[in-house]
């Protein structure tokens, strides 16, 4: 009798306080608008424990998971990755093999890998449909110029492309310095005695995060209360997330390096038939930083304008700033909308038509082997 008061004692307030953590796990799940779940701090430390649809790579460090469909991914948008790797322009684009006398492979990080918008949304997909050519998008989120440049020789020999779009922003240059970004290694090139090397290949597969195997798991599993992670991520930051989306920079030489891998590519360009674009991208805030505009000038500046296309988006992106405030920031959300999509394919479209390029088979091109 005695027990069983006393169990009827400590239930009643253990009741209450598991009803009421309930209560603060829902609510602030629904203020987030965080109703899954998951292994939110894996999410936001590991980008191969992240709603990426990623692979990891030994030549590239990473690229999207073959076969990934559908709207389970980070954006909650259409995403559909071909068998080749490479990313869908939507189900009616898809019926067409990439092959044919014209075809263009594009190039880039995630802004023309698409992140936020659906398959048919990205600008290759709508690059695509200007033109009538089918176009190869390649883009891959987080990429540095360094791995969009070894992307685009695999890409060549794959499908001996009539055009190809290198496309950049300005912080895919900083990236060339990196031997490991967001917590994953990559490759990396660094000059040596004037030539450059490629370091750090084969890429090591993911090791365990910093934080240790013994406390790994227990933060995991702790991280699938919300509340939990929320808490721990305001008030004990440094010991929660540890090593979190963890950069490691191998050199200072970002603008050097990238320029001689673009010098290479144009080489590559011009002895395959291959009309070479080169395009530049910027984010939402870059007029605020001067730095990254100073090293995208510099890179496009050591291009060759006789062999090479450059379209810098950067003056056309001022104007519309200026004279459409509301316009122009539609056109962004941390990457770019489908509206801001739509805007970069149209100017690369119209640049294209107005030189002719990917208008006729250029001669001398290698056949794929």
């Amino acid at each position: 009798m005695f027990r069983r008061e006393w169990a009827l004692k400590l239930a009643v307030p253990a009741a209450s306080a598991a009803l009421a953590l309930l209560a603060l796990e829902l609510g602030v799940r629904l203020r987030d608008g965080e109703l899954e779940v998951k292994n939110h701090l894996g999410v936001e430390t590991n980008l191969f424990k992240s709603a990426y649809p990623v692979s990891h790579d030994a030549v590239l460090g990473w690229v999207p998971r073959s076969g990934a469909a559908g709207i389970d991914n980070v954006w909650r948008t259409d995403v559909t990755i071909r068998a080749d790797g490479t990313r869908s322009n939507g189900r009616a684009s898809d019926s067409n093999p990439p092959n044919g006398p014209e075809l263009i492979v594009a190039v880039g990080d995630s802004f023309t890998f698409g992140d936020e918008v659906s398959d048919a949304d990205t600008w290759p997909a709508v690059l695509e449909r200007l033109t009538g050519i089918r176009t190869v998008n390649g883009g891959v989120f987080g990429y540095g110029i360094d791995q969009s440049y070894l992307r685009a020789r695999q890409l060549i020999e794959a499908y001996a492309p009539s055009v190809l779009v290198f496309s950049f922003i300005p912080d895919d240059i900083a990236r060339t310095e990196l031997s490991e970004r967001t917590s994953v290694q990559k490759p990396y090139f660094e000059v040596r005695d004037g030539e450059l090397v490629l370091r750090n290949t084969p890429v090591p597969p993911p090791r365990p995060d910093g934080f240790g195997a013994r406390l790994r798991p227990v933060k995991e599993l702790a991280s699938r209360s919300y509340l939990v992670h929320d808490l721990m991520s305001r008030m004990f930051p440094a010991f929660w997330f540890n090593d979190a989306w963890r950069d490691v920079r191998a050199h200072e030489d970002g603008v050097g390096v990238s320029c001689r891998l673009l010098r290479d590519l144009e080489r590559e360009a011009a002895e395959s038939g291959i009309a070479l674009v080169v395009l530049a991208q910027y984010q939402f805030d870059s007029a605020e930083k001067p730095d990254d505009l100073a090293m995208a000038d510099r890179v496009i500046g050591c291009l060759d304008r006789a062999t090479t296309k450059v379209i810098d988006l950067r003056r056309a992106l001022a104007s519309l700033r200026a004279r459409d405030a509301a316009r122009f920031e539609s056109y962004f959300a941390d990457h770019m909308t489908a509206a801001g999509n739509r805007f970069v394919a149209a100017h690369v479209f119209e640049e294209m038509s107005g030189n002719q390029i990917g208008s006729r088979r250029r001669s001398g091109r290698r056949r794929p082997r």
